[in-house]
Formats: structure tokens, C-alpha cells, sequence
């Protein structure tokens, strides 16, 4: 039994993912997002011993880094992900989808976790946005990323 874990998991795509896992495997499952009144709703919609939950902030290398304790599998979905509140808000929107997304990449390294997969979106592709530069941000940064133990994958959501 693998054991994996959602940043941003109370979202769309985590709570979709941690439905499909909880059908196709026996994995254990940790959501991991900031927001606790969708981690709630979540756990209202998903009833599942195998699905723990953490309150943290992927700002927060410490936070993250201890959420990775025993993990094998990472799925990265946490993001601002309203383009208004980013071109409002860019230095948050960094904090958030560049500096927080650094933070659980490094962690993912150090922990050595098999595999990452970081979950960007069609924004990317010429952006014009501070939102889509962001994850174009991290589609490269993850490009570059040289170590041996961690596969990291990138995808478009």
C-alpha cells in the first residue's frame, strides 16, 4: 500500500483524484490545503478511513516538509488559481504558486518521495496573465531540477 498526498487536495481536481485513488487502490490518502471549510465539504462528500486531512500552507517549507513524512506519491494542485484575485494580488499569487509550489518540490527531494506530479493549466501557453506566468514559472524550474531520487512530472490541467 502506497501512501499519497494531495496539496490543494480539498479542490476540484483533489477531491476527483481522491474519489478515483479511493476506487482503483488500496492507497492512503492525505489532503493537504489551507482551506478548512472545503476540507469539510470534502470529508462530508468522501467517507473513507483511508483519507486523513492537514491544515497547512505550502508557504510553510517546515509544514510541508512533515506532511511528506512517509509519502511515496505527490500530487500538486495547490494554486491561486483566480486570475483577477493574482493580477491583484501578484505578490501573493508568487508566494503561493511559485515560492509554495519551491517549497513542496524541495521537501518532495529531501523526503525522497518517488514521484511528483505538478498539475499546471493551459494558461501556460503564451501567457498573459501573472497566473499563467506563474505556472509557466514552475513548468521550467521544473525542467531544470537536476537530482536522481524524485521524478517529477508536469502536466496541464
Amino acid at each position: 500500500m502506497s501512501k499519497v498526498c494531495i496539496f490543494g487536495g480539498s479542490g476540484t481536481f483533489g477531491t476527483a483524484m481522491t474519489k478515483k485513488l479511493l476506487q482503483t487502490t488500496n492507497d492512503e490518502i492525505v489532503i493537504y490545503s489551507r482551506n478548512e471549510k472545503m476540507q469539510f465539504e470534502h470529508k462530508q462528500k468522501i467517507h473513507s478511513d483511508r483519507v486523513k486531512y492537514i491544515i497547512g500552507d505550502i508557504r510553510d517549507y517546515q509544514a510541508v516538509f512533515n506532511a511528506l513524512e512517509d509519502v511515496d506519491y505527490v500530487l500538486l494542485a495547490s494554486a491561486m488559481k483566480h486570475i483577477d484575485k493574482c493580477e491583484s494580488n501578484p505578490d501573493e499569487c508568487r508566494k503561493t504558486n511559485i515560492d509554495g509550489c519551491i517549497n513542496v518540490i524541495n521537501a518532495s527531494i529531501e523526503r525522497c518521495i518517488k514521484k511528483v506530479v505538478f498539475l499546471s493549466t493551459d494558461k501556460a501557453t503564451n501567457p498573459s496573465t501573472i497566473y499563467g506566468c506563474s505556472k509557466l514559472f514552475l513548468e521550467m524550474y521544473i525542467q531544470c531540477i537536476d537530482n536522481k531520487n524524485t521524478e517529477i512530472i508536469r502536466t496541464r490541467y
